[in-house]
């Protein structure tokens, strides 16, 4: 199948990766002539599920490299302000997460809401992760439904990586787009690989350094990676 567009989707991860124009560098490795990026920071898994949904429904032949967050993250329309191109929806997982947005909800609701979540989150890690899997199934459906192929990955979550066996659903299907069953992670495997730490996380003692944002522009290894990946669904 022949391609007219490369498309990637994810959080902050992705997005230092197309600032280093990984998806243009991957798009001219496989022949296609536009890269398009819909990563944003912050995003949830939520959204970028929407937003690929929403971008697939185009008559250009489309491959997208999809990168999942942090299954912690949530998403509501809460902001006071529409933004880009998510209007009032904010994708959050703690209140660093609000720092630069305004809600329409109080302090003592916005607080009231992270608790919530955080007691609710202890509880159904299991059944999020299975409500993402079929999410993701059901977004694969979808896109090749109207042409298009799709390639998702794991960014940098522990969570999906240990838990991702207790779902059922993905021991039983065929995983040829999803890589290593979702326990690949994109930064572990750039850090493996050498690459530098971004100068936005360089003095963040909260993470360790495997998993912090690479620095833009160093992506061979990684590409040469997702190169081999996306032929093995090419020669379907």
């Amino acid at each position: 199948m022949e391609f007219n567009r490369l498309v990637v989707n994810g959080c902050g991860y992705v997005v230092s990766y197309v600032n280093g124009n990984g998806h243009i560098e991957l798009a001219n490795k496989l022949n296609i002539k536009n890269s398009h990026s819909l990563a944003m920071n912050n995003s949830s898994n939520s959204r970028i599920i929407r937003t690929t949904l929403k971008d697939s429904f185009t008559k250009d032949k489309t491959l997208y490299v999809i990168g999942l967050t942090f299954l912690g993250r949530n998403e509501l329309p809460i902001a006071k302000k529409t933004h880009m191109q998510e209007g009032t929806w904010i994708s959050f997982q703690n209140k660093k997460s609000f720092k630069n947005v305004e809600t329409i909800l109080t302090d003592l609701e916005l607080q009231t809401l992270l608790d919530l979540k955080l007691k609710i989150e202890k509880e159904s890690i299991n059944q999020r992760l299975e409500d993402l899997v079929y999410k993701l199934l059901a977004l694969i459906d979808s896109v090749k439904s109207r042409g298009h192929n799709i390639i998702i990955f794991n960014e940098n979550d522990d969570l999906i990586k240990s838990f991702i066996d207790n779902v059922d659903i993905i021991n039983n299907i065929h995983q040829l787009h999803f890589i290593d069953k979702l326990k690949w992670k994109m930064i572990e495997f750039q850090y493996q690989h050498g690459s530098k730490i971004s100068l936005i996380d360089i003095n963040d003692n909260t993470l360790p350094d495997s998993m912090k944002h690479p620095e833009p522009g160093i992506h061979a290894e990684l590409n040469n990676f997702l190169l081999e990946k996306i032929q093995q669904i090419y020669a379907k």
